[in-house]
C-alpha cells in the first residue's frame, strides 16, 4: 500500500492557528516586509509549530497552501457581502446581511462558505483590511497562457463602501518595535 504524501482534512484549529501565524507573522515590525518569501511562510511553519497544542503531521508547505484556499474564499465571501451592503437594503441588519451574502455564495460557489471561523479572526484586522483594499493578482500557468500573465480576482463590485470603512489605530512602527525589543 502506497502511502500519500497528503494529510487529512484541515480542522478548526489548524485553521485559526494558521490564520494567527499569518497575522503574527505579517504584523512583526521588525522583520516586517524585507524577507523573502521563502523566509517568511518558514516563519509562519515555525510560529504554526511552536504554538499548536495538537498533534499535527503537516510538511512546511501546509500553512501556505491552506492559507491561499483560506485567502481565495474568503475574499470571495468578503466580496460578496460588499455588494449585499452597497445594495444598502433598508431594514436588513448586519447578521442578515450575513446569512444573505452566505446563500450569495452558496448560488455562485455551489458549495457553503466554509471559512466563517477564519474570516470572524480577520474582519476588523488592519492588516487583512489592507490586502482586501487592494486589488488581487495571482499568477496562473497553463497551455493557454504565458506564465507572466496576470489575471485579477474580482471580488464583485468595484466600489468601496465608505460605511464599512473602520478607522484603526496604525500600529507601532518598526523602529518604536525595535526600541521596544532592545529595552527588555
Amino acid at each position: 500500500m502506497k502511502k500519500t504524501q497528503w494529510g487529512g482534512n484541515f480542522g478548526l484549529g489548524e485553521d485559526c492557528l494558521i490564520v494567527s501565524a499569518w497575522l503574527n507573522t505579517s504584523l512583526d515590525a521588525v522583520q516586517g516586509n524585507e524577507q523573502k518569501h521563502k523566509t517568511y511562510w518558514n516563519r509562519v511553519w515555525e510560529y504554526f509549530n511552536k504554538e499548536k497544542t495538537f498533534t499535527s503531521t503537516r510538511n512546511a508547505n501546509s500553512p501556505m497552501n491552506r492559507w491561499s484556499t483560506i485567502q481565495l474564499q474568503t475574499n470571495k465571501f468578503v466580496g460578496i457581502l460588499a455588494s449585499i451592503e452597497m445594495a444598502n437594503p433598508s431594514g436588513v441588519n448586519e447578521q442578515n446581511m450575513i446569512i444573505k451574502a452566505k446563500e450569495a455564495y452558496m448560488k455562485v460557489q455551489v458549495v457553503p462558505f466554509k471559512f466563517d471561523h477564519c474570516w470572524n479572526m480577520l474582519r476588523h484586522q488592519p492588516k487583512w483590511l489592507e490586502l482586501v483594499a487592494k486589488p488581487q493578482t495571482i499568477r496562473r500557468s497553463n497551455a493557454t497562457s504565458s506564465p507572466s500573465t496576470l489575471e485579477s480576482i474580482h471580488l464583485g463590485e468595484d466600489k468601496v463602501s465608505h460605511a464599512s470603512f473602520v478607522d484603526l489605530e496604525r500600529p507601532p512602527g518598526r523602529k518604536a518595535e525595535k526600541e521596544q525589543l532592545n529595552k527588555r
